[in-house]
């Protein structure tokens, strides 16, 4: 029974960490920049990832600021710039939609 006991804690341990390393990997704070921005001209704006999104959205009206958690609609149109930003309003990456 007690060898039975130190398999079972042995293999819930295991699986504790298998479960923190996968909730970790799905945690990277960073958005990178996907291909495919040519029909949103985000190709150009790649420059605006690390900034801060204020100056972004007043000279480009027709971006669309994502905040992070943030409730969004999920119309997709192509030729829209979406800037991803994180809690301290700075821009993680860019995408058409």
């Amino acid at each position: 029974m007690r060898q039975a006991d130190g398999w079972i804690r042995g293999s819930l341990g295991a699986m504790a960490l298998v479960g923190m390393a996968l909730t970790l990997a799905g945690c990277d704070g960073t958005r990178q920049t996907v291909s495919g921005l040519s029909s949103c001209g985000g190709e150009a704006m790649q420059g605006w990832i690390g900034q801060p999104a204020g100056p972004l959205a007043s000279q480009l009206p027709g971006v669309r600021v994502l905040d992070s958690g943030s409730p969004t609609t999920y119309d997709f149109r192509p030729e829209r710039l979406n800037a991803h930003v994180n809690s301290d309003g700075v821009v993680t990456g860019l995408s058409c939609g």
